[in-house]
């Protein structure tokens, strides 16, 4: 995305001619990046839960409702989709239930 960006704000990107010279390329892209993005993502998620052991439910909760709240938040603007009040109780259940979870947990200290 960030090479497609770049290209596009040069001006050097021309999706009709790329479009017939390199459709294996972008096809192979297409493929390969979920891929990555698939791979990279679950060894951070791993990473985080065998080096931090204390903060696991922290982790889990969020890596998990994450993607709910930047999905409810992005939506309106990409898609132009309309937020309702069932949207927005959801949103707030959620972001109290993530609070609540990270502030009860017995390892997490709280200084004054």
């Amino acid at each position: 995305m960030i090479v497609f960006i770049t290209l596009f704000i040069r001006g050097e990107n021309n999706i009709k001619e790329g479009y017939k010279t390199g459709w294996n390329l972008l096809v192979f892209l297409l493929i390969l990046s979920p891929m990555v993005g698939f791979f990279l993502g679950h060894m951070g998620y791993y990473y985080s839960l065998v080096n931090y052991r204390s903060s696991l439910i922290q982790i889990v909760l969020i890596t998990y409702c994450l993607p709910l709240v930047l999905v409810t938040l992005v939506s309106p603007i990409i898609f132009k989709d309309k937020i309702n009040l069932g949207i927005i109780l959801g949103l707030i259940l959620t972001l109290i239930g993530i609070v609540l979870t990270v502030i009860c947990n017995p390892n997490y200290k709280i200084n004054y």
